[in-house]
Order: structure tokens, then sequence, then C-alpha cells
């Protein structure tokens, strides 16, 4: 799926617009769609909101880092963390994120990718996001999709 193709999904309102990209990533690297939806949200909490990007940034990094089912307990008790610390729609989809990544650590990959859709749903209700049709996950998809399929 490309990225007209998911925003045209988008700008449908179908809460799965997010699906084919994931689809499309996971392909290329299983496990990167969950680096690619942290760092969507990182990146829209810094424009939208610059005074909480530090904090969104770690938890990106933490998703990105964490690779084998050691981090499996730190990012369980960060899900509960990220969830409750503020009421916004961010946190919820950095939540769901991060939950996605414990699902894709334990071998869950059904889990895992359900958990994706429904952070880029909640990412893609958020204000700023619809304001701008998507463009900051879109040219993040863009920006993955390229490293990932770049010939040596």
């Amino acid at each position: 799926m490309s990225s007209d193709e998911a925003r045209a999904e988008y700008l449908a309102e179908n809460d799965f617009w997010g699906a084919g990209l994931i689809n499309e990533l996971e392909s290329l690297m299983p496990g990167i769609a969950a680096a690619w939806a942290a760092d969507a949200v990182a990146a829209l909490v810094g424009e939208a909101q610059p005074s909480r990007k530090s904090m969104f940034i770690r938890w990106a990094r933490d998703v990105s880092s964490a690779t084998d089912a050691s981090a499996v307990d730190n990012l369980s008790e960060e899900v509960e963390t990220v969830w409750f610390e503020d009421e916004a729609d961010t946190n919820k989809a950095m939540s769901k994120v991060i939950a996605a990544k414990v699902f894709f650590l334990r071998g869950w990959i059904s889990s895992y990718k359900t958990e994706l859709v429904m952070a880029l749903r909640i990412l893609g209700n958020n204000e700023h996001c619809r304001r701008t049709s998507a463009a900051i996950p879109l040219s993040l998809f863009d920006t993955y999709r390229a490293k990932l399929t770049k010939s040596p």
C-alpha cells in the first residue's frame, strides 16, 4: 500500500486506514511497524505540543530498542504508565504502540498488528493529525519504506 492510498482511506474516514501500511512495513522487516508508529506519535506530539516532546521521544526509543523478551516486563509496566499519565489521545495511541511491541516480543503477531491498527486509529482522530490529513505518519511511512527498500 502506498501513502497516497492510505491517505485516501484516511480521508474516507476508514478506521483501518493504517492496516495496509503496517502490513507493508512488516513484509519488509518484521517488528518495524511499531517503531514507525511510535515515531509518528512522538513526531505529532513534537509538532502539536512541543513541551511534551521529550517524554514521547523517550517512549518511542523504548519501543525501538526493545528487541527480545527481556524487555517485556518493563514495557508492560510502561503501557499503564503512559495510558494514565495524561488523558490525551496521543498518550492512548503511544500506550497501544507499546502494548503492540509487547505482543510482538511474545510472538503474538495478530495481537501486535491489531494494537498497531488501534494506535493509528486513535492517532488519526487527533485534532492535529486531522488538520494535516495524517501528514506526519504518512511522511514517516515513506521514509521508513525508502530506508528498508534501499539497495546497498
